[in-house]
């Protein structure tokens, strides 16, 4: 994560759902929030939750990383929380 002026930059070591991308953004305190996938590589797919009742390719990949439906809350929250840090300066 960066922080520079109102703008955060997260980043995020995965190939996630455009969703959790646009969460983060809607929910951000920085002023500008732009989301990076495969950044510092990629782990796996992170897929939305409900995309673990459909199946299919970046969910089977998910599985096989154990990464599961709860991953991308948590990525979102994390996220969220630093960038919560980087606009009060304590990051």
């Amino acid at each position: 994560m960066l922080g520079v002026n109102d703008i955060a930059f997260v980043g995020i070591p995965a190939d996630t759902y455009c969703e959790i991308g646009m969460e983060i953004r809607e929910r951000s305190r920085a002023r500008h929030t732009l989301v990076v996938g495969h950044a510092n590589g990629c782990l796996s797919y992170i897929p939305v939750p409900h995309a673990y009742e459909e199946g299919g390719y970046s969910v089977a990949a998910a599985k096989g990383a154990n990464i599961g439906p709860g991953t991308a809350q948590i990525v979102v929250e994390t996220a969220l929380d630093i960038v919560d840090e980087l606009m009060r300066g304590e990051a």
